[in-house]
């Protein structure tokens, strides 16, 4: 977080605060919230950043808490889900992501056969009903 300059979320704690309190009560802290069952993110922040077409992007900013949470569970479950994830997925993974899905998209484009090849999800999670994405979840 600190290489990536990371700014307070929705309870305006810093890391200079976790610095003052101590990192490990801070760690303490995050462990027995989850070891107790009692812990539960934040309200994420919304700002806006301009892009070139003159439109705005939303931006989530989640608290310090958030993000370390979310760290320390992508730590231990990444390994769990690599294991069976299929080579050609990439996305959202360690060294894959968009530019690899385009380039084995442009190869297999190349091969002789039939192919229907639909990538274009911008803004999908901007345009999605959240009323039906929850219930969805809930079942």
């Amino acid at each position: 977080m600190r290489a990536n300059k990371g700014a307070a979320g929705m309870d305006e704690q810093t890391l200079a605060d976790i610095e003052r309190q101590g990192e490990f009560q801070f760690i303490e802290k995050c462990h027995r919230l989850l070891k107790e069952g009692d812990y539960h993110p934040s309200p994420v922040q919304r700002k806006y950043i301009p892009k070139k077409d003159g439109k705005q992007r939303p931006l989530g900013i989640p608290t310090i808490r958030d993000r370390f949470m979310q760290m320390a569970t992508k730590l231990v479950i990444e390994p769990i889900f690599e294991a069976d994830f299929k080579e050609n997925s990439l996305g959202f993974r360690p060294k894959g992501g968009a530019k690899q899905a385009l380039e084995r998209i442009r190869k297999a484009c190349n091969c002789k056969g039939n192919w229907v090849v639909d990538v274009d999800i911008q803004g999908y999670f901007d345009n999605i009903n959240q009323e039906k994405l929850m219930k969805l979840i809930a079942m």
